[in-house]
Parts: C-alpha cells; structure tokens; sequence
C-alpha cells in the first residue's frame, strides 16, 4: 500500500533532468508520495534556472550531467541566488571530485543513480519536514 505524505506548508520542489523517461518517473514518484507538494520539472539547466528564478522552490533535484546548462552549474548559480535552498543531486558519477564539487559550492545532498527512490523519498520528506539529516 503506497503512503501519501501531509506536507506542513506550501512547498515547491524543482527537477531538472534531460531524460524523459527518468524525468516521468520521478514527477509520478514524488507526486504519489507528496500530492500537496508543487513539482516544477525541466529538461536542463537553463529551463530549470529560469523556472527558479520564477517560483523559488525550497527544494531542487538536478542531475548533473545534461545539455545547455549543467545541474552543477545550475545549482551554483541558484545557491547564490538563495543560499538556504536545499540542492539534491543526482549523478551515476561516484569520483569524488564531482561529489567534492558538489559540496563545495554547497550542494546539500549527493545521490547515486540509478536512484533508490525509497531513499530519494524519505531524503524528501525529511527536507520538508524540517529535520536535516547531518551529511545525508
């Protein structure tokens, strides 16, 4: 039996991926899970700064690596519009130099594909509810 989840406040979540596919199953994902929740999803980086820019969603998911403008580059450009917003990034790269360029421009979470969407839900409902887990 699938659990719908209360969301506390108004709540706006970005996803940025370039695969449709991946890109449907994940708005399906997180709509079920969270129906009070606003999904924004865009095919790039550039779609997904843009709709940034319009809607200031508390919560992004990019993944890294797509056309136009990447997740990272996207992200850093949204941490600078507005520090406090929670970056989830998804990525098949498992180096540590993209997970270390990802914290450091201050990337909140770094999760591997292909995406545990258990573990990518219940990261999900943590950010909303407030309780951050340290290094998740």
């Amino acid at each position: 039996m699938e659990h719908r989840k209360e969301v506390p406040q108004p709540v706006t979540i970005l996803y940025a991926e370039d695969d449709p596919v991946a890109r449907s199953i994940m708005e399906t994902m997180i709509t079920r899970r969270f129906p009070a929740v606003t999904l924004l999803a865009a095919e790039n980086g550039h779609v997904g700064l843009e709709l940034f820019r319009q809607h200031r969603p508390e919560i992004v998911i990019t993944d890294i690596n797509m056309p136009i403008l990447d997740g990272i580059r996207m992200a850093r450009e949204i941490k600078n519009l507005a520090p406090a917003t929670i970056v989830v990034v998804t990525s098949a790269y498992n180096e540590t130099f993209h997970q270390g360029m990802a914290r450091d421009i201050g990337i909140d979470h770094y999760v591997l594909k292909p995406i545990n969407f258990r573990e990518l839900l219940a990261l999900i409902d943590r950010c909303i509810g407030g309780s951050e887990p340290e290094g998740a």
